[in-house]
């Protein structure tokens, strides 16, 4: 959560600083890299069947998905907006956990999550702003944001699944390759640009490193604790952005957004215990 949030903060900027696709791509080269020098230590060989190799392929295929509409989304609409609905991921990666893995959650545990997801909404925009964006801006910004919540519900849940197979590092590993390889061909096949000029090195290699510091915090605790917890409280990184947003642009939170940092704190105690 801590990771995402400062990630969304950063790679706000970054989107429209140099684009979504190239924001995209280095998430995923500078993902690759630190996964390749660790896999020299961590990797565990295992035999893929074609049935585990599809699931990867599908997940590659959803983080890609996922990660081009979000950046684009936060380029071409309203941030917050985008933002909100985007978090929505947890909540669809925590159905489908229970629903298709079995997980059993008791009731409080719901409702502690459903306290969390609350807060993440009300957190992401201020109530008194959101009907003055303009139409055109905030049609685009949600189109993308509804593409990302469930690209990325489907794919995080599919990581909780290949973590039960491979483990955390490994699936990772697995996982990460391809998506890199797909933006690769997709930047070839579309003559995309892959370079950065040097002063925008600092800031793509910054989302890159808290993207996967948070990838990797989310496969182990998946490894430990049910999809169903680790994807809302994962979700809940706007709680973060918006605290970056008030320390260092120096923005006012509205009363939505104090109810809903509350609620969100609230609700990680609760289920912490």
């Amino acid at each position: 959560m801590l990771c995402f949030g400062v990630q969304d903060f950063l790679m706000a900027r970054a989107s429209r600083k140099v684009g979504a696709f190239k924001t995209s791509l280095w998430v995923n080269i500078v993902s690759f890299g630190v996964l390749l020098a660790m896999a020299l230590f961590l990797f565990n060989y295992t035999a893929i069947g074609i049935g585990t190799l599809a699931l990867i392929a599908v997940a590659a295929g959803l983080s890609f998905t996922g990660l081009i509409s979000f950046n684009k989304g936060l380029r071409v609409g309203n941030v917050s907006i985008v933002a909100t609905v985007a978090s929505g991921w947890g909540a669809i990666s925590a159905i489908l956990g229970v629903v298709l893995l079995g997980e059993r959650i008791t009731g409080l545990q719901m409702l502690y999550i459903c306290i969390i997801v609350i807060g993440t909404i009300l957190v992401s925009f201020e109530l008194k702003n959101i009907l003055g964006v303009r139409q055109k801006k905030r049609v685009l910004g949600l189109e993308c944001a509804i593409v990302t919540v469930f690209a990325w519900g489907a794919y995080f849940f599919l990581v909780s699944v290949l973590v039960g197979i491979f483990g955390w590092f490994t699936a990772a590993f697995l996982v990460t390759a391809p998506t890199l390889a797909i933006f690769l061909i997709y930047g070839a096949r579309t003559r995309s640009g892959f370079g950065v000029s040097t002063s925008e090195l600092p800031l793509v290699l910054g989302v890159g490193g808290l993207s996967i510091i948070g990838f990797l915090a989310y496969s182990i605790g998946v490894s430990y604790n049910y999809t169903a917890i680790v994807a809302p409280v994962s979700a809940a990184a706007p709680a973060i952005t918006i605290i970056l947003a008030l320390l260092l642009l120096k923005e006012r939170l509205a009363n939505n957004q104090k109810l809903g940092m509350v609620l969100i704190l609230i609700g990680l105690i609760l289920l912490s215990i």
